[in-house]
C-alpha cells in the first residue's frame, strides 16, 4: 500500500484524537451542560449569556430594557428642559415659552397665568368692553364709557376720565364759569349764568330762552321789542308823544315844543309864552298886562279893584 493510500485514514485519526464529541461538559455543542456551553443557548445559563435572552439578566443588558433601570438609559423619559429660562422646567412651569410665567410669579395684569395657580386675577379682565382692565386703570369696570382719557362730562359726580377728579371743569372765556356751572357757552365771557339778557339772538343768561320778552314797565313791550325806556310806562314805540321832555315815541327825539326856550322850569308845550321867565303855569301876576300864570286871564289878582273905588294896584291904587 501506498503511502497517498493512508492518507484519509491518517485523516480520520487525526479528527478523532484532536476534536472528541460531547467537549466533556454535559452538552451537545459547547462542553458546559447546554446547547453552547453554559446551561443554556448561549453558554451562560440563558439564550444569550447571563440567565436572559441578552447576556445579563434582562432583554439588552442591565435590568431595563436600554440599559439603565429606565426606558431612556437613565431613569426617567425624557432629560429636563427650561424652554424659556426662567428656572422651572416645562414639567413645572405652565408655559414654559413665557418667561414671566412660572409658578410664584408676579401678575403682569396681561390677562395670563402668570404665577401658574390656575386663574388670571378678576382685575385683569375688560368687563365692560372699553378695551381696557381694572388693572390698567378703568376706575369703572361695568360702564364703558368711564376710561382713562374719556372725556369729563358734567353728569352728576361721576369720574368718567378716572383722573380722579369728578365734574371737572375748564373755564374757557374766563368769566368765571364752567360748563358744569351752567355756562351754556364758554367760548363767550359775555354768555354766563346770570348775565344781562341784550337783544343779539343769544342766551345770554343761560336761562335757556333767547332775547327773552322781559317787560319791566308793564307798557306791554320790553327792550327787545324796542322800548326805549322800559322803566316809564309812558315811553314806548309808537305812544303818544307828552309834554314831558321825553321821546315817548322812541322816534329818537322829544317833541320839538317839549324846549324850555325862557329857562323858566316850564317847556314851550306848557309855558303860555316861553319867551318871558315871568310867565308860566303857576306864576304871580304881575302888573305888565300879560297872564303871567297862563291861566287866561291877565292881571287879574293884583288887578282886583278890592276897594271898589274904581282903581286897582295895578293902576296906582295904594290902599
Amino acid at each position: 500500500m501506498s503511502a497517498r493510500s493512508w492518507l484519509p485514514l491518517l485523516s480520520l485519526v487525526a479528527l478523532l484524537v484532536g476534536c472528541p464529541t460531547g467537549e466533556g461538559d454535559d452538552d451537545t455543542t459547547s462542553g458546559d451542560d447546554d446547547a453552547t456551553g453554559d446551561d443554556d443557548a448561549t453558554g451562560d445559563d440563558d439564550t444569550t449569556g447571563d440567565d436572559d435572552s441578552t447576556g445579563d439578566d434582562d432583554t439588552t443588558g442591565d435590568d431595563d430594557t436600554t440599559g439603565d433601570d429606565d426606558a431612556t438609559g437613565d431613569d426617567d423619559t425624557t432629560e429636563a428642559t427650561d424652554a424659556d429660562g426662567d428656572g422651572y422646567t416645562a414639567e413645572e412651569d405652565c408655559d414654559d415659552d413665557d418667561p414671566l410665567t412660572y409658578p410664584g410669579a408676579d401678575e403682569q395684569c396681561d390677562g395670563l397665568d402668570n404665577d401658574c395657580d390656575g386663574a388670571v386675577p378678576a382685575d385683569e379682565t375688560d368687563d365692560d368692553g372699553d378695551g381696557l382692565a381694572e388693572c390698567e386703570g378703568d376706575c369703572d369696570d361695568d360702564d364703558e364709557d368711564v376710561l382713562p382719557g374719556a372725556e369729563e362730562i358734567c353728569n352728576g359726580g361721576v369720574d368718567d376720565d378716572c383722573d380722579p377728579a369728578t365734574d371737572e371743569g375748564v373755564d374757557g372765556d374766563g368769566d368765571g364759569y364752567d360748563e358744569c356751572a351752567g355756562d351754556c357757552d364758554d367760548g363767550d365771557a359775555d354768555v354766563f349764568p346770570g348775565a344781562e339778557e341784550v337783544c343779539n339772538g343769544i342766551d345770554d343768561d343761560c336761562d335757556p330762552l333767547t332775547d327773552e320778552l322781559v317787560d319791566d314797565d308793564g307798557d306791554g313791550l320790553g327792550e327787545c321789542d324796542g322800548d326805549c325806556d322800559d322803566t316809564d310806562a309812558t315811553v314806548y314805540p309808537l305812544a303818544e308823544e307828552l309834554c314831558d321832555g321825553l321821546d315817548n315815541d322812541c322816534d329818537g327825539a322829544a317833541g320839538v315844543d317839549e324846549v324850555d326856550g325862557d329857562g323858566d322850569g316850564s317847556l314851550a308845550c306848557e309855558d303860555c309864552d316861553d319867551g318871558e321867565p315871568l310867565t308860566y303855569p303857576g306864576a304871580p301876576e304881575q302888573c305888565d298886562g300879560a297872564d303871567n300864570d297862563c291861566d287866561g286871564e291877565v292881571d287879574e289878582e293884583t288887578g282886583d279893584d278890592l276897594d271898589g273905588d274904581g282903581f286897582n294896584a295895578c293902576v296906582g291904587d295904594c290902599d
